[in-house]
């Protein structure tokens, strides 16, 4: 096995080339916005993010965010936000930035492995420019991705060399860095197997001393991965037979696209009918076979073998069973970390050609140099044009819906960005396109709703809300949107009641507490409404017109100097609130 002291002053330079390279590919990336699809909920409008307090960072370590425990990301948002605010450029670039510290990941790893210096650049190149990472790097809110697997690489080479030099504080290290993957990202809980897989390649015995040193990382990864894996995790389905139909597919999926990256899609429905007769599905057990008699026929080649075991192992959490919930089994990002026993694997297979042709006589260098060159052309210019699909939603919706027309989420999307934009007429349209794929889908129904608001047409938002509340009795936010038609109408006790529905649906959102609030003072339940201003405001430090209006409760009340302070914080947090100015002066 190579030591990295062992490794010539090559290294360096290949590793220099291959970063600037992957670089160079992704820096387009650094101009793009965010897009409408989860940065709003990671980033924009994620409350979370907007303070950097010891008591804000509790909460990010006590909840969840889309059903998934990633603190570690969260926290690294809420400091890029504390420091340069909502600058797209400075997400980007953090994104890009810690996929050049994987992609070096996995140089160092092959290294370490034991490969050449020209393999572990081969496969830290493949590695770095795969156009199937693209959405782990282009799309902000997988940072998730790139911080996970930073970690986590960080981990495996620390545990290598606490193999090869055994000194205990890299182990230490290494648990550590573990820890830290996966507060990135639940999907680190593969890293034990990992391990395993590296222990396997270097030939160690399984023994107890071995399996305990896996321990301290199942301490932490057991209760972590439980928190978000418990509400998400898949069980076959009804049918045996169609729940490893659709396993054996999303297994094979994966490698076909990384082999064969043509079309790459934000979104990917599951093959229909379920059914083995169907082409997808027979394909893909043909494809499986010839990969099992591939690998019992090389089953003596340890790379092959390593390559094999290092995707199994950690992308089988991420294996379906069923469509159960949705159609979105599968999607490039959970392809991020699993290739890279494959990029490995090639760079070997890339060595091997070239030392066994230079070695024959009759055969150029050139021919073979041209042979690689190819895909090593072809892959970055095919990664370039798949970034960028992700320049804003315009770019991202446009392509999801040239490529998968029937994909209800991609007209809804679209249509959002275009009322973001208060061009309503195509966004109705689109709305209207999306409600067609999809005739119970709530969220459009609420969303179109929300511009017959606008446009002042409360009989057809009242209709689409109702519609909305009518499919998904538990939507909050369309209980607040029809709530807040209520109030303009003066029907308080229907307004009162759609705000109780979506705080009691939705009580970690402050503008239902704060609505409500506004109700119950109509009603002269000032205690009440105080109670829900204070909720709204310990939600939202920053909601200057919860402050306001809780301050004229308080003045009314006669406690001056709590009205004063909450004036004050109104007009701090928003010196545009003429209101809370007044009041303040009211009060002096």
């Amino acid at each position: 096995m190579i030591h990295l002291r062992d490794i010539n002053c090559r290294a360096p330079v290949y590793l220099f080339f291959v970063l600037a390279i992957t670089f160079t590919v992704f820096s387009e990336a650094v101009s793009f916005d965010f897009t409408n699809w989860d940065d709003e909920t990671h980033v924009t409008d994620n409350l979370l993010v907007k303070h950097l307090s010891f008591r804000n960072i509790k909460r990010i370590f006590t909840t969840t965010l889309q059903r998934t425990y990633i603190p570690l990301s969260t926290l690294s948002f809420v400091l890029e936000y504390h420091f340069f605010g909502l600058r797209p450029f400075v997400y980007h670039l953090n994104n890009i930035i810690l996929h050049l510290a994987v992609t070096a990941g996995v140089y160092f790893l092959a290294l370490r492995l034991g490969a050449s210096v020209g393999a572990a650049a081969v496969a830290a190149f493949i590695f770095g420019i795969h156009p199937m990472h693209v959405e782990s790097v282009a799309w902000i809110t997988e940072r998730k991705d790139v911080l996970y697997a930073s970690f986590y690489m960080s981990a495996v080479l620390l545990y290598l060399g606490y193999q090869t030099h055994r000194r205990r504080y890299l182990l230490v290290l290494s648990v550590a860095a573990g820890f830290l993957s996966l507060l990135a990202k639940p999907m680190a809980l593969s890293l034990p197997l990992i391990l395993l897989v590296c222990d396997w390649f270097h030939k160690r015995r399984l023994t107890s001393s071995v399996l305990a040193e896996k321990i301290p990382y199942l301490a932490f990864i057991v209760p972590l991965a439980w928190i978000s894996y418990y509400e998400q995790m898949r069980i076959p389905g009804e049918s045996l037979i169609k729940a490893t139909l659709i396993w054996i597919w999303t297994f094979v999926f994966y490698l076909k696209k990384f082999a064969i990256p043509d079309i790459l899609l934000p979104l990917y429905q599951l093959p229909q009918p379920v059914t083995v007769l169907n082409p997808a599905y027979a394909g893909a057990i043909i494809l499986l076979i010839a990969m099992v008699l591939v690998f019992w026929k090389y089953r003596r080649d340890r790379w092959l073998i390593l390559a094999g075991l290092f995707y199994v192992a950690s992308i089988f959490f991420l294996m379906r069973f069923d469509d159960r919930l949705d159609t979105h089994i599968v999607a490039d990002r959970f392809m991020y970390l699993p290739s890279a026993g494959i990029c490995i694997f090639l760079g070997i297979t890339v060595q091997r050609i070239w030392t066994g042709v230079c070695r024959k006589r009759g055969i150029r260098r050139g021919i073979v140099v041209i042979l690689f060159l190819i895909p090593a052309l072809l892959l970055p210019w095919r990664s370039v044009n798949q970034i960028r699909i992700w320049k804003n939603s315009f770019t991202l919706w446009r392509y999801m819906i040239r490529h998968s027309p029937d994909e209800e989420i991609a007209w809804h999307n679209l249509a959002i960005e275009y009322s973001r934009h208060n061009l309503y007429a195509p966004a109705i349209k689109l709305f209207e396109r999306a409600l067609q794929v999809d005739p119970l889908y709530a969220e459009a129904y609420n969303n179109l709703g929300n511009i017959y608001f606008e446009q002042g047409n409360w009989v057809r938002a009242f209709w689409t809300f109702d519609q909305a509340i009518r499919i998904y009795p538990e939507y909050a936010e369309a209980y607040t949107n029809r709530g807040n038609l209520y109030a303009l109408r003066q029907n308080l006790p229907k307004a009162l009641h759609d705000f109780n529905m979506a705080v009691s649906l939705k009580p970690d959102h402050p503008l239902d507490f704060y609505n409500r609030a506004n109700v119950l003072t109509e009603f002269g339940q000032y205690d009440l409404a105080i109670r829900d201003y204070t909720r709204c405001l310990e939600l939202d430090p920053e909601f200057s017109k919860a402050y306001n209006n809780r301050g004229v409760l308080y003045y009314r009340q006669g406690m001056l100097e709590k009205a004063r302070a909450d004036f004050s914080a109104a007009f701090r947090w928003d010196p545009s609130n003429r209101a809370a100015f007044d009041n303040q002066s009211l009060v002096k």
